[in-house]
């Protein structure tokens, strides 16, 4: 979605997909992508965002707006032997808000769920089974990002490398 906007309703999934970047979806700096209860699922990116790789910098960003719906059991990275990528779920450079639903069971090296280096806002929203290979099995806060949880759940993830099975802040607020 390099400009505009999309929608995946209640019923409609992206799915088994393949791409560099946003393996499911690719939200340009000036595109939006709405999940309204759909699903982004079984994707894989070679390097960010398994499920969706949302692009930002100081001036332009991408909006990923999720309403209920899932996004889980998508990749980042995989060599065959592990994973080197960053964002599992989700890769965010621009800006992510995410109202109830989930974010589970995806892999990557940095943030097995959520990869944010833009603004993160979660409202009632569940991160669950996500695994990361260094840092951040759920939630990896890079530098200039900043976020906020309010109700919701992060709940059983895992990171077999540095550390936050749940959360890393790596930098960020």
């Amino acid at each position: 979605i390099h400009a505009g906007t999309f929608t995946p309703n209640s019923g409609a999934s992206i799915e088994s997909n393949t791409a560099d970047y946003g393996g499911g979806a690719y939200v340009g700096q000036n595109g939006t992508l709405i999940i309204n209860g759909g699903s982004i699922k079984l994707n894989k990116a070679q390097s960010r965002g398994g499920g969706v790789y949302v692009s930002g910098n100081s001036t332009k960003r991408g909006t990923l707006s999720m309403i209920q719906g899932d996004i889980s059991d998508n990749g980042a990275g995989w060599n065959g032997a592990s994973y080197t990528g960053t964002g599992g779920g989700v890769y965010n450079g621009g800006v992510f808000e995410m109202t109830g639903g989930e974010i589970k069971n995806n892999k990557a090296r940095n943030g097995g769920g959520i990869n944010n280096k833009g603004t993160l806002i979660l409202t009632n929203a569940t991160l669950t089974g996500n695994t990361a290979t260094f840092i951040g099995g759920a939630l990896c806060m890079s530098s200039d990002s900043s976020g906020e949880m309010t109700g919701g759940k992060i709940i059983s993830n895992e990171c077999s490398g540095t550390g936050g099975g749940g959360v890393y802040i790596h930098a960020g607020t």
